[in-house]
């Protein structure tokens, strides 16, 4: 089962469709103020590439977040779902109660706060049989994302808790029987709060949510389990702070913004940050980009308090970062990796790549040191909207439509993956929107590479 979860600011008009050609139905929805709707898809196919469409033109904000959960019915599975819409202003947020018919269902709570309410955390608790596990969090957009799987079928009011109080809140559950085995989330995604005020495509708008590549777990046992992605808005103070919980023995935390740089990285519980790509910065400092990585030593749940020190403060500009989670990656991965860098000025809406502009720096060619590893890359440009890459695997959520008036978010960065299986040269190419009118002047990109188990120790100097 897939399970899409959309916060936005229009309820109606929604749809939702993957590279894997399941079918989505709608789930239990909150519809009053801001809404909140979640949708899955059973018995589902190896999907990647969720594209959430609304058929307006103007959606306003909205972001979005998915999870494949295992061992779930191939039909009738929803059993119960449940809402609890525009709450005025509580610590504790409750969906509502309700009782599932069978014993060992897994229950989804999704919950988010009012526009831009900026949260520092959320906290989870046992209720009965239901020990709660965090899924996803986006403390800069106060969204959350939870789940338990109840032993014994029960009256619950699924109940998480804020740090802060500001804003209204909104919370809806539902509760999926189990095929005769637990269910287990096996990997996640989620996306920033995104706009399209001033969309005037008749298309409406387009965002595509990327999913860790089911396909690619044969890099010696190491793949990606789970990608968050954040965006904090100018004029914040730093540290800036990320909730992220993962079950992986390797973290990697890729930053890409304007004229804002990371100096440090640490987190709660301890463990040691290293800048596996130090900070690359574009000729006229209009952006930066860096990539931070922890062994962390992981074999089971975790739920980190991640904080960044960014230089200046407050910031300046809309970073976005991408926390990823890694599983089965050699103990030594981050201490190991690798990095490079290119620096480039080009105009227009061609593609950031060796054939239009190059780099005046550095290179945007990738020679791999291991024929088994994990490469990933961020780039921010200035300017235009990105909206795909070649040789690897998206990461950064955009608008595929042909007029975005204002679209803070998404625009002026991209992020990519990719599972590396040869020693062979290659590079990530940027596609670039067209029709905005905008030129993109100057870029920056950062990549790092992170050796799987059966890859032998790193090369001397690079």
């Amino acid at each position: 089962m897939i399970l899409v979860g959309i916060q936005s600011q229009t309820a109606s008009g929604w749809s939702v469709t993957d590279d894997g050609s399941n079918t989505y139905n709608l789930g239990p929805a909150c519809n009053t103020g801001n809404f909140a709707l979640l949708f899955y898809a059973l018995n589902v196919s190896a999907a990647r590439k969720i594209t959430i469409a609304h058929s307006a033109g103007t959606a306003g904000f909205f972001s979005a977040r998915a999870v494949e959960v295992t061992n779930i019915p191939i039909g009738s599975a929803l059993d119960v779902g449940t809402t609890n819409c525009q709450i005025a202003a509580t610590a504790t947020m409750t969906a509502g109660s309700f009782t599932p018919s069978q014993n060992g269902e897994f229950i989804y709570n999704m919950v988010f706060a009012g526009t831009w309410p900026e949260t520092t955390d959320y906290s989870t608790a046992t209720q009965g049989t239901c020990a709660w596990a965090l899924q996803e969090t986006n403390l800069p957009d106060a969204q959350a994302t939870q789940w338990c799987v109840q032993g014994t079928a029960a009256a619950i009011n699924p109940t998480i808790t804020q740090h802060d109080t500001g804003n209204d809140w909104w919370s809806i559950a539902a509760a999926f029987k189990q095929s005769g085995a637990t269910p287990v989330p096996i990997r996640w995604a989620s996306t920033p709060n995104m706009s399209n005020v001033g969309q005037t495509s008749a298309a409406g708008a387009n965002m595509v949510l990327y999913l860790p590549d089911p396909t690619l777990t044969a890099t010696a046992g190491m793949y990606m389990e789970s990608i968050q992605h954040e965006v904090y808005e100018a004029g914040r103070t730093t540290p800036l702070v990320h909730q992220f919980t993962h079950t992986g023995n390797l973290v990697i935390y890729a930053y890409y913004g304007g004229s804002d740089s990371v100096t440090a990285v640490s987190s709660t519980p301890s463990h040691t940050w290293i800048n596996a790509r130090a900070n690359v910065q574009s000729t006229s400092d209009h952006t930066n980009a860096s990539i931070w990585c922890s062994d962390t030593g992981n074999s089971g749940a975790e739920t980190l308090s991640l904080s960044a020190t960014i230089t200046p403060s407050p910031i300046v500009s809309d970073p976005g970062f991408l926390i990823v989670s890694v599983k089965g990656a050699k103990p030594t991965s981050c201490a190991d990796a690798v990095s490079g860098f290119a620096i480039g000025n080009k105009t227009g809406v061609t593609p950031i790549d060796v054939s239009s502009g190059g780099a005046t720096s550095g290179s945007l060619s990738i020679t791999p040191t291991w024929s088994d590893s994990l490469i990933i890359a961020a780039v921010p440009w200035d300017f235009n909207t990105g909206n795909g890459v070649t040789n690897g695997q998206f990461q950064s959520c955009f608008l595929s439509s042909n007029s975005l008036a204002n679209t803070p978010y998404c625009e002026n960065n991209g992020a990519a993956t990719m599972q590396n299986h040869a020693i062979s040269s290659f590079e990530f190419v940027w596609a670039l929107q067209s029709g905005l009118g905008a030129n993109t002047a100057e870029y920056g990109m950062a990549w790092a590479e992170f050796p799987a188990p059966s890859s032998g120790p790193p090369p001397g100097p690079r």
